[in-house]
């Protein structure tokens, strides 16, 4: 997968330096990435949850140093296999 970013999964480890282990962990995770839907994603990271927001969009959300946090990702699978972060805490999401 071509991870666009990862500028907002580093600044929330730099502000919540306990994650950074788990962020470091993840970015080469996802830019290693090859799996086509969530049943893939699950051999990786069994924690994988995929949700419908508003727009009716499925987003994919992945437990973060155990359930500390959460990362909230919108992972295009076509045509470009695109992956945008989003964290939060687990008491809701974080200013930036």
């Amino acid at each position: 997968m071509r991870v666009i970013s990862t500028d907002v999964l580093k600044n929330f480890a730099k502000k919540n330096p306990t994650a950074i282990p788990a962020a470091e962990f993840m970015i080469p995770v996802f830019e290693r990435a090859t799996w086509k839907n969530l049943v893939e994603t699950r051999q990786y990271l069994s924690h994988a949850d995929e949700v419908v927001v508003k727009s009716g969009k499925t987003i994919t959300v992945f437990n973060l140093g155990g359930n500390n946090w959460c990362v909230i990702t919108a992972i295009h699978i076509q045509p470009s296999d695109d992956v945008h972060f989003c964290c939060i805490n687990t008491r809701g999401i974080l200013p930036w």
